[in-house]
């Protein structure tokens, strides 16, 4: 009878690691926000979430755009972020500065 209740044990616990991976895999996907300013035609919308991979189209105006990366933070960094845009002669000023004329400059 001690083998039998061993063995639910043992078969309840394999049940739960799939599902307790799972949930992990999920908390581990990368959250970016876009926090450049809004692209012509709707392409891309300040403060836009992204979870995981980009979305091809975002990943092909990165590659037209190269400072258009500079304008991709984390969630926790957002606010410091903005207050660099806001600082004149910075890197993220300057990549949302070129964002807003439509390209690198």
């Amino acid at each position: 009878m001690a083998s039998e209740e061993k063995k639910e044990e043992v078969a309840q616990q394999q049940t739960t690691k799939p599902q307790a991976k799972k949930k992990d895999a999920v908390t581990k996907l990368k959250t970016l926000i876009y926090a450049g300013p809004n692209l012509a035609g709707g392409v891309l919308a300040k403060y836009t979430v992204f979870r995981g991979e980009l979305p091809q189209h975002v990943v092909a105006l990165k590659e037209k755009y190269s400072d258009l990366d500079k304008l991709f933070v984390e969630p926790a960094t957002l606010n410091s972020f903005e207050q660099k845009v806001a600082q004149v002669g910075t890197l993220q000023h300057r990549a949302y500065q070129n964002a807003l004329k439509g390209g690198n400059q």
